[in-house]
């Protein structure tokens, strides 16, 4: 027998021998490097482990999609079907990711109130648009509670996790350190971070330690449970002050101002037959006079006749010029017609007439010069602990 059929009759009993002793044939693919699975090209994960929410509630998730490839792909973070009385929205969900880089978005989530209390799983799933195939997904629980009153009172000192964002998806704080580290997160302009320092916020109830909204928000929970909230500027950092103005401005053509109220209406100093602007109602005057501390100014009234102003970011018009009215020294007539709601700007303060009456407006400016003080303020908020005194 040459040695080729020695082989191959050897070969068969090796084979008749695995088969009688009940072993399986072994795997060639497995065996074989080139026949091997190929490995995961995406990951997604989700930051933290579950949720404790309320029905009728709204609460916010933070999702990370991973490029685990070799190139370059637009990946898409998408909602798996919700549980039911869920509903929710991935935002910023589309975002390119080079390889070996992630991006994280943020999922904002509702609980509708007919929910039934339980325990639910939320599932997201990233996908390559350019490489469908590729695709993974991450869950995390959710366990739905019935309303409640909160267990916080006035006075409380509690600690709060949370993460602040604005209505494009953008952080601008955090105490969760896996959320304020990762640079691939989103950050606003606003943001200035904590180094490495994380760690959830101390506030004392209706103290006036926290934002109005933020304190409210905190005072709906249960220990454990998280929401989001939405805080308004006027129940954040905005500082509104009320000016009431009239339908119909009488304005004197000569008015005399004290040197520190000139420099502040014109933003400068008077000098003999200067003419200068008026900031408030943007015409020209000319200084006429100056004794002591005094200043004498006079309107020139061939400007004015049927011209507009903007005495309060809004339209106004001169509707007449009297130069014989007040002894003498003249009068001007402006009407100023405004409808509510209507947004204005002035001296730099952003505002909104919010009333009118026969003979009145009153216009709200917000004075603070905080950048989120203009700015609608989300937070993701979880009551970690009730201190005891």
């Amino acid at each position: 027998m040459s040695q080729t059929k020695a082989l191959v009759v050897l070969g068969l009993i090796m084979l008749l021998v695995v088969s009688s002793s009940g072993c399986t044939t072994p795997d060639m693919n497995s065996m074989n490097p080139w026949g091997k699975k190929a490995e995961k090209k995406i990951e997604v994960k989700v930051i933290g482990k579950e949720f404790s929410v309320q029905r009728g509630f709204n609460f916010t998730i933070v999702a990370l999609v991973r490029n685990m490839s070799d190139n370059t792909y637009n990946a898409t973070l998408t909602l798996n079907k919700l549980p039911k009385g869920f509903t929710g929205q991935v935002m910023n969900s589309t975002n390119e990711i080079k390889r070996a880089r992630q991006v994280g978005c943020l999922v904002r989530l509702f609980v509708g109130d007919e929910t039934n209390i339980g325990d639910y799983t939320v599932t997201v799933k990233g996908v390559f648009l350019e490489k469908k195939s590729e695709s993974q997904t991450a869950s995390i629980k959710v366990h739905v509670n019935i309303p409640s009153s909160g267990t916080v009172r006035p006075n409380d000192s509690v600690n709060v996790d949370y993460i602040g964002f604005l209505d494009n998806g953008e952080i601008f704080d955090t105490s969760v350190a896996d959320v304020g580290q990762n640079t691939n997160i989103r950050k606003s302009t606003e943001w200035t971070g904590h180094g490495s320092t994380y760690s959830p916020l101390t506030a004392t109830i209706d103290t006036g330690s926290v934002v109005q909204g933020f304190n409210d928000g905190i005072k709906s929970l249960e220990l454990g449970q998280s929401r989001s909230i939405m805080v308004p500027p006027e129940k954040g950092y905005a500082n509104f002050i009320n000016v009431t103005i009239n339908r119909t401005d009488h304005m004197p053509m000569v008015r005399t101002y004290g040197w520190n109220e000139f420099a502040s209406i014109f933003g400068e100093t008077p000098a003999e037959n200067k003419v200068v602007t008026d900031k408030h109602w943007g015409w020209s005057v000319q200084v006429i006079d100056l004794k002591g501390n005094n200043a004498t100014v006079m309107i020139n009234p061939q400007l004015l006749l049927n011209k507009t102003v903007h005495p309060y970011g809004l339209d106004s018009k001169i509707v007449s010029i009297n130069s014989q009215a007040n002894n003498g020294t003249g009068e001007i007539v402006v009407e100023n017609t405004y409808v509510p709601g209507q947004n204005v700007s002035y001296m730099g303060l952003s505002g909104k007439v919010v009333k009118t009456t026969d003979s009145i407006y009153i216009i709200t400016y917000n004075s603070s010069t905080q950048p989120l003080s203009k700015k609608n303020m989300w937070f993701e908020i979880t009551l970690v602990k009730i201190n005891i005194s």
